[in-house]
């Protein structure tokens, strides 16, 4: 599919051409009962705040065409997304659509891509966020659009960062009702390195490194995500307690859309231990709480925490697997292929009794 040109001069190109370079994979996963295929990118980047007449330096890599969309944005009314710093968005450019979840990891935030649902977002995406949304609906929040300028990075190593420079205007109906510009720097191959070395250029050319809030939350002034915090020394043990427990919804929330995505085993692992924090807790401030509503936590907690250690044993003993055959002679390799074929079959079916289980009431 080949790109258009406006009569401004801006090259608009179909998004799934336009996010192809970037680290990519192709993939079908099954949250719920919904396969979907989907385009996985773990975004790994740097914000900067600028003025709104800031330009790229002279000299920054190399031009690139520029791009122009409009996003809606989605979620709940109380903001239920925003709060976990998940954000979902139908992009539209050059006629061509697509809805982006963009999930906090560790190392960065994964984005998932895929068509469908010109109104209404895809089934699967719901299924996703089953948790962040616990029965609320998802409705428009902001529509944006933009103009990206952008600069392709070559380092050392094959290594390859993206520069971009995006002119965003806030829609309210036909009006814009602000404006705002802000400078990204996206790595595409290689070590962080390569971000080191253009976020001091854009720094020495006066632009100043931000939280990496995402444009949404900027548009609409809302200061996400809200992450739970121990409480202070001085706190009572009842302000204490609150602030654990905080702490343990908090990462059973953020690691369930990958638990449910069964894409990196360490998401599930993460959810588990979350989940035997949550219900040690109880059972050590049993005193101080309701007994009958702990019990009945404690149970559902229980259940959770053994069909989650299913799958999360058959994933340590198929890795531990993999890295001994690794070290077999090829003949002896056969029997441990066996064994791993058995081991494949068992963990297919603790994920589907997982992914039920998460969907249950």
């Amino acid at each position: 599919m080949g790109s258009t040109e406006n009569h401004a001069g801006i090259e608009r190109e179909p998004v799934d051409e336009a996010t192809s370079a970037r680290p990519s994979g192709l993939k079908h996963v099954r949250p719920g009962s919904h396969a979907i295929r989907v385009k996985t990118f773990l975004e790994r980047e740097r914000k900067f705040t600028v003025p709104t007449d800031f330009q790229l330096p002279m000299g920054l890599g190399e031009s690139i065409p520029k791009r122009a969309f409009t996003s809606t944005y989605f979620d709940t009314a109380d903001y239920r997304l925003g709060h976990g710093g998940v954000t979902l968005r139908r992009r539209v450019e050059a006629r061509s659509s697509v809805w982006q979840l963009k999930l906090p990891r560790e190392e960065g935030r994964l984005e998932l891509e895929w068509r469908g649902g010109r109104v209404h977002p895809p089934q699967p995406v719901k299924d996703l966020l089953v948790a962040w949304l616990r029965g609320s609906e998802l409705a428009p929040i902001a529509r944006l659009h933009t103009v990206r300028t952008r600069r392709r990075v070559n380092g050392d190593e094959g290594s390859r960062a993206e520069v971009v420079l995006d002119v965003v205007r806030v829609l309210g109906g036909r009006r814009v009702v602000r404006q705002f510009t802000e400078v990204e720097v996206e790595l595409q191959e290689g070590d962080q390195a390569i971000l080191d070395q253009v976020s001091s250029t854009l720094q020495e050319a006066g632009a100043t490194l931000s939280s990496g809030r995402p444009k949404v939350f900027q548009a609409l002034g809302l200061d996400f995500p809200h992450i739970p915090q121990p409480a202070e020394p001085s706190a009572s043990t009842i302000e204490h307690l609150s602030a654990r427990l905080a702490i343990c919804v908090w990462d059973m929330l953020h690691h369930d859309p990958g638990t449910r995505l069964g894409d990196q085993p360490e998401e599930l692992h993460q959810m588990r231990v979350a989940v035997r924090r949550f219900r040690s807790l109880l059972r050590a401030a049993k005193s101080l709480l309701e007994a009958s509503w702990v019990t009945a936590l404690r149970t559902e907690l229980a259940w959770l925490g053994q069909v989650l250690g299913q799958v999360r044993e058959l994933d340590v003993f198929i890795a531990q697997c993999h890295s001994d055959a690794a070290v077999l002679r090829p003949e002896e390799r056969k029997a441990i292929n066996r064994l791993l074929g058995r081991l494949s079959a068992e963990r297919r079916k603790a994920r589907t009794e997982l992914a039920e289980a998460l969907t249950s009431p």
